[in-house]
């Protein structure tokens, strides 16, 4: 059986990455600003939270609703037969089927229940405001997941193009040592050593296309794109970068803002109502009733006075019945709590260590921020001095790489000292591009406490 060529298997394990790499130009380019638009319209778990707002919404009409008064109508038709009670004369009615029908129409309202409907629907509107600044908090989230993994898979794309270059740098060395062995001039030993340092270089740019590809991919699960493969990341960073100079008092007088200190605040606000409406249980209730109806008594006959004084009996038509059988009512109702096993009192307290609970959320919240963005500020501030030494670092091993590649060619520089100084390259290389993009999202990460409005 033919042996394939070490160099072909890679290039065969390269080839997706390769033609990605060369349809580049002819995809879409996602800018890092669209790829937050689609994730803030499209993305699942923003849209579930998004959800919660509707349902405080109609929590809210319920509460609007509860000041309205009940109405109801109700109608009947009833056959007995037997011994029955007319219900219209109150009269028992044996050895015939009786025919009945009733109708009514009723209503009330509460007049007064220790304002417990005026507390829910206040209630109510924080608990919406809650949800309102409980998805802001997931966008946030959202904004800062996407910026994460849009830097990993540009930082993975430039380290894709750095790997290619030491690949092509060490294939070079690797055709120029074969030729110098054939002319005696260097051992095989030699270049086994280049062709060691140039499967180590193969390997790393597959690790690399494999990082590029897994940024992209999880990338696309945030803005819920199914092919990831046509999705290419662009974000034009510049050769070099400058220190930003924020103004952190402004940073740390925006931390109020954060949908997460509002959230906590909301939280103190509803412990507060929960007081309210805890307390609303000690006052009485009082509701306004009202109703009208009438009945229908096929048994029951009109009595008609003659002339002469004497009586007769007559049917007594539908309409008539109904319209002189009518009734209507007015009532009041008053409800006066007297005991009930110390639960409104308990509930009152309970409420009350809930209150007292949320405030201590809220200044733990507070603590949390202040301190997320002092971290931000030394982490912006370290990852700039991080980058600046990464910068001169690959400066150096650049011009390094450039002279004992020269030195290398004309015989001066054994293959021991050229891997020594490649692989200081491609450590450079990776450390300036970590620090590079690590400084990158630290400032966004400023940006995002910055520009709260």
């Amino acid at each position: 059986m033919r042996k394939i060529p070490r160099i072909t298997i890679c290039a065969l394990a390269l080839l997706p990455y390769i033609l990605i790499a060369q349809e580049a130009d002819s995809l879409r380019r996602w800018t890092l600003d669209e790829c937050l638009d689609r994730a803030l319209e499209h993305n699942i778990e923003l849209r579930s939270e998004r959800l919660s707002v509707e349902e405080r919404d109609i929590s809210l009409s319920d509460s609007r609703w509860a000041f309205a008064p009940s109405l109801s109508a109700s109608a009947g038709y009833n056959l007995s037969t037997g011994r029955v009670l007319d219900e219209t004369t109150y009269d028992f009615v044996t050895n015939e089927t009786v025919g009945s029908s009733s109708a009514s129409v009723s209503g009330s309202v509460l007049l007064f229940n220790g304002l417990r409907n005026l507390r829910q629907l206040q209630y109510s509107r924080i608990d919406r405001e809650a949800a309102i600044l409980q998805v802001e908090k997931a966008a946030d989230d959202l904004r800062l997941n996407v910026t994460a993994y849009f830097l990993e898979a540009i930082c993975a794309w430039e380290n894709i193009r750095d790997c290619e270059a030491v690949v092509a740098s060490l294939r070079k060395q690797e055709e120029h040592t074969s030729e110098k062995v054939r002319a005696g001039k260097v051992t095989r030993a030699d270049l086994l050593q280049i062709q060691s340092q140039l499967s180590e270089a193969e390997n790393s740019l597959i690790v690399a296309e494999h990082s590029y590809g897994m940024s992209r991919l999880n990338l696309c699960q945030l803005l819920e794109i199914e092919d990831y493969s046509s999705f290419i990341p662009y974000f034009d960073s510049g050769d070099s970068l400058e220190y930003a100079l924020k103004d952190y008092s402004a940073i740390l007088d925006g931390a109020e803002r954060l949908p997460e200190v509002g959230l906590a605040r909301k939280e103190v606000e509803l412990a507060r109502k929960n007081i309210q409406l805890a307390r609303s249980s000690y006052y009485p209730s009082l509701s306004l009733s009202a109703g009208y109806g009438s009945s229908y008594s096929n048994v029951r006959q009109k009595v008609l006075l003659n002339n002469d004084g004497s009586y007769t009996y007559a049917p007594y038509p539908f309409i008539e019945q109904y319209r002189d059988n009518a009734s209507a009512y007015v009532s009041f109702g008053l409800s006066i709590p007297i005991l009930n096993g110390m639960t409104t009192r308990n509930s009152v307290r309970r409420a009350k260590v809930q209150l007292q609970r949320s405030e201590l959320e809220l200044e733990t919240v507070r603590k949390i921020v202040r301190k997320e963005i002092l971290q931000a500020v030394m982490d912006t501030e370290a990852a700039w001095k991080k980058y600046t030494g990464s910068v001169n670092y690959l400066s150096s091993a650049r011009e390094a790489a450039r002279q004992i590649g020269v030195k290398y060619e004309a015989g001066a520089a054994t293959v021991v000292e050229y891997n020594t100084v490649m692989s200081t390259l491609v450590e450079a290389q990776t450390q300036h591009l970590s620090a590079k993009y690590e400084y990158l999202f630290k400032l966004k990460v400023l940006e995002f406490y910055e520009n709260r409005d």
